[in-house]
């Protein structure tokens, strides 16, 4: 039996932080937690050295366990760390950082921008708050290089890549209420997209009843997605 297996959102993690043309030298996971993404990278032969971090020190204590056990123990080190405040520049190539809300991965890029900037990609699966990440990167000069879904029991995930550079630019008729989902995710016809975009109709449909939330934002977000539908259907139905 396995000693761990990588989620698939993790597995999809994993895609986007390989180099098809190298092995990377160095990536830093930053929200280890058990050190299965970092144990893989390297069992894998992706990259070299990984520097897996964590806040939570029981954590990193069971990411060191699954290294020994799997032999690779030499090549990951571990950090008790807040962000990327235990990086320098340019220490690590790529940095992965996953399983918590796209609020909090902002606070994290804004707080160490020099590290951030300095590295060659960024890979990141947010839990939630994927409106407030994006803005972010648009409005902070984070160039999106990819984004997927990736379906784990009922709940639909997103992952993206990016860097730092000029974003690319949205088509007139897109705009930044439509960032619960990306722009590149749905141009490129992601095979989840339109399952995301209903499950996230539904979901400020029935969020219409909750008094504590502003009803026009709910109207204006039900709005967009219909908007998004249609296009879809159109698209689909010219080709």
């Amino acid at each position: 039996m396995p000693l761990y297996k990588l989620t698939a959102r993790l597995e999809e993690m994993k895609k986007l932080i390989q180099d098809e043309n190298k092995i990377i030298n160095c990536v830093a996971d930053v929200g280890c937690d058990h050190g299965y993404l970092s144990v893989d990278l390297l069992e894998s032969g992706i990259c070299k050295s990984v520097i897996a971090s964590d806040i939570s020190k029981p954590s990193l204590e069971k990411a060191s366990q699954l290294a020994s056990s799997m032999g690779v123990e030499d090549n990951m080190k571990t950090v008790v760390s807040d962000g990327l405040s235990h990086l320098d520049d340019g220490q690590a190539q790529v940095i992965a950082i996953a399983g918590m809300g796209g609020e909090l991965i902002s606070e994290i890029l804004q707080k160490n921008e020099s590290v951030a900037r300095s590295a060659e990609k960024i890979v990141m699966q947010p839990m939630s708050g994927f409106e407030e990440l994006r803005r972010f990167l648009y409005n902070n000069s984070y160039r999106i290089l990819e984004e997927r879904l990736v379906k784990e029991g009922r709940r639909i995930y997103q992952v993206m890549s990016v860097v730092s550079g000029d974003a690319e630019p949205l088509p007139d008729w897109w705009n930044e209420n439509m960032f619960f989902v990306g722009y590149d995710m749905f141009k490129n016809h992601d095979a989840l997209i339109e399952e995301l975009l209903l499950n996230l109709r539904k979901k400020y449909c029935r969020s219409l009843d909750n008094s504590s939330v502003q009803p026009e934002n709910l109207i204006k977000n039900i709005a967009d997605i219909d908007v998004l539908l249609e296009k879809l259907k159109e698209e689909n139905n010219e080709n």
